[in-house]
């Protein structure tokens, strides 16, 4: 054999080498992708998660919100109605004690 029979064999052989790596590799790619969408579409589905997590909480969050506002209030309606009361008892309480015009009734006091 010739070197130049060598260098065309050595040319064959490198030829093949590589389109058997090019089998290989296109061989490896779809499992690859699959590995790859699998992974993405665990990612997909783990914020998918967490975003009705967070949904969930800020539905929470906005009727504890809505319930403060609405206890809030009542409680100022109750303490200003009260106070009302309180007011108008304060100026009759005397009127009761003293066994005036009112004394036909019954009534205890609150201490």
């Amino acid at each position: 054999m010739t070197q130049n029979d060598t260098s065309i064999k050595d040319e064959e052989t490198e030829e093949q080498m590589s389109e058997d790596e090019i089998e290989i590799i296109d061989a490896k790619e779809p499992s690859d992708d699959n590995q790859e969408v699998s992974e993405t579409n665990e990612e997909i589905d783990a914020l998918k998660k967490e975003k009705d997590e967070l949904y969930d909480r800020y539905l929470r969050v906005q009727a504890e919100y809505d319930n403060y506002k609405r206890r809030t209030e009542k409680e100022k309606v109750s303490e200003r109605k009260y106070k009302s009361l309180d007011l108008a008892l304060n100026f009759l309480r005397p009127a009761w004690e003293s066994n005036k015009p009112l004394s036909k009734f019954n009534y205890n006091w609150p201490n």
